[in-house]
């Protein structure tokens, strides 16, 4: 990462002082790109707004896409979701306008991974992954179609519908594994684990955590090695083999998260927690409130924890209100996306 972005800014630098817009366009969006990925999140920002100016002022419309894709991949990666969807809609109508079809399957496939994890599976998502799926068996990208096929599946899976959930799953599967794009195959294992358990078929669950585990062994793949090894315990847990499960989980995770909201109640279920944790050989345990009314809720809260506090949510009807009419906290409830 260091030898490659002393290259790009001496790149970017020559770039400059030559007046090549074009090229301080790719120099700086490339930069964007790898102060992303090391979590340089303002220089990350700095570099793709560069890019986003300079292709506005010399009308490069596919630059400019590119730049908002990657902003709204960027602000996704940090949590700010409304942020990300709004540069994924203003980036759509450039592709399209271009008839830029890998680009439209990008910025529909992201909107509906959005949408389906935090807004719920919703008709919008549905068309979006679907849409994406057709432009990339045009394009013949197969990794895009392994993508949409996931997505999809969770989307079929959140309503309900197994059948038709396993069927884009296990189509998905075939084709990245087939391709050789065996790390995809790791994340559409897992949403295949989550149906085989609410399915209630333990084998299969059991299996498709062997052969996922696999893969990421033979990888190298740590952070999905950590998530299917969750999902072990689940299944473990499921099998009725408590001590086993327990073992994979805290082999999983490194601090438990517990949620307290006022009351004496809520504090003996986080000693009960701390204590539990103990026995399976986690150490950190923490806390976060919820639905607090006010400063004396949260004095309430900081005095009386038996672990750390991080921080509390604020009683907020929109979210209750939200919930009944089946709505997306996003737009339903702003204060508290903002407290998050």
């Amino acid at each position: 990462y260091d030898d490659a972005a002393s290259e790009l800014e001496q790149a970017l630098s020559m770039y400059t002082s030559l007046g090549d817009r074009l090229q301080i366009i790719e120099a700086s969006n490339l930069l964007g790109i790898l102060h992303m990925e090391r979590g340089e999140t303002a220089n990350a920002i700095a570099s793709y707004e560069r890019a986003l100016e300079t292709a506005r002022e010399i009308g490069y419309r596919d630059g400019e896409a590119r730049v908002l894709l990657n902003l709204g991949n960027l602000f996704y990666m940090e949590g700010q979701i409304a942020r990300a969807l709004a540069l994924y809609d203003e980036t759509l109508p450039v592709f399209e306008t271009l008839g830029e079809r890998r680009g439209q399957a990008q910025v529909r496939i992201n909107r509906a991974s959005v949408y389906c994890s935090f807004l719920g599976g919703d008709e919008s998502s549905l068309a979006d992954a679907e849409i994406a799926l057709d432009h990339y068996r045009e394009i013949g990208d197969v990794i895009g179609q392994g993508q949409s096929l996931a997505v999809l599946g969770q989307i079929a899976l959140m309503r309900g519908q197994s059948t038709k959930a396993r069927a884009h799953l296990e189509e998905g599967l075939g084709i990245v594994l087939e391709s050789g794009e065996r790390w995809i195959g790791v994340q559409i294992y897992c949403i295949l684990i989550e149906l085989a358990l609410e399915e209630d078929r333990l084998d299969a669950a059991l299996r498709y955590v062997e052969e996922a585990e696999a893969i990421c062994q033979d990888l190298g793949l740590t952070a999905f090695a950590v998530i299917v090894l969750s999902l072990r315990g689940l299944v473990l847990l499921a099998l009725g083999q408590q001590d086993d499960a327990l073992e994979a989980t805290a082999q999983a995770v490194d601090a438990f998260i517990v949620v307290l909201e006022p009351g004496r109640r809520s504090l003996t279920t986080a000693e009960r927690v701390r204590k539990l944790t103990q026995d399976i050989g986690v150490k950190k345990v923490y806390a976060v409130g919820n639905k607090v009314r006010g400063e004396n809720d949260w004095a309430f809260l900081r005095e009386n924890s038996p672990v750390p506090m991080l921080g509390y949510l604020s009683a907020n009807p929109e979210l209750t209100d939200a919930g009944m009419r089946g709505e997306g906290v996003f737009d339903a409830a702003p204060r508290t996306v903002e407290e998050v």
